[in-house]
């Protein structure tokens, strides 16, 4: 009896160990799967924020859409310390130009246009690059246009439903910008929507700050009409 009880002892250890090894090899398969999903889910949402890489799900070809290169000299200016840290405003001259050169409906829609060509939405409205439901569109800090419903490329045809896009501008009137908020600004930002059928692709991206100020670095067709 002496001698069955270690054994027995023995392959009761040995047998908790095995469990054990086997839950940590599970645990760690289903976190693996967890991140390759919503990786995944990423991919299918298609959403791109003020980013140079494009997602590009397996097997699939990259749609090359350009960078947005945002220009120094917009971030606030004014410094504030704090005892709850630092932030940034704009000073009053910056205000008094941002108020001198609101957005332009036409040179918005155009440079939307130019930057996703009809072909460049065929390649990248994908199946797996589709908007998934449980993805919050944008939500602008003030809306421009009084619209979630400015019409694209509505002048050619295409094989969507539709294609329309909604504008926001930052609330910089009454907004703080503390740490890389107040270095890395950024006035307007877009949500470029595509419905066919049951199907919906958003493509979210920031304005470049001085579409207004150079809109001939962006469309040169519209910078020689203004010369």
């Amino acid at each position: 009896m002496s001698s069955t009880r270690p054994e027995f002892v023995r392959v009761l250890v040995v047998a908790c160990l095995i469990g054990v090894g086997a839950w940590w090899l599970l645990r760690g398969s289903v976190r693996d799967n967890r991140r390759e999903e919503d990786s995944a889910a990423e991919e299918r949402g298609g959403v791109r924020v003020a980013s140079a890489e494009v997602p590009i799900p397996p097997g699939e070809a990259p749609v090359p859409v350009p960078p947005i290169e945002q220009p120094e000299g917009y971030a606030p200016e004014v410094k504030h310390e704090t005892d709850g840290g630092v932030f940034y405003t704009f000073a009053p001259k910056q205000a008094e130009h941002m108020l001198a050169t609101p957005l332009d409906r036409d040179v918005l829609i155009e440079y939307l246009e130019t930057r996703w060509s009809l072909p460049m939405l065929h390649a990248w409205c994908t199946p797996r690059r589709r908007f998934p439901d449980h993805f919050q569109n944008l939500v602008p800090d003030r809306l421009l246009f009084d619209t979630f419903d400015l019409a694209m490329h509505d002048d050619q045809p295409h094989k969507f439903d539709k294609i329309f896009v909604y504008v926001g501008e930052e609330d910089w009137r009454h907004t703080r910008y503390f740490g890389d908020a107040g270095v890395h600004w950024y006035r307007w930002s877009y949500s470029l929507n595509v419905l066919r059928g049951d199907d919906h692709w958003a493509i979210i991206e920031y304005l470049p700050n001085d579409l207004m100020d150079r809109p001939e670095k962006y469309l040169p067709s519209l910078g020689a009409k203004r010369r």
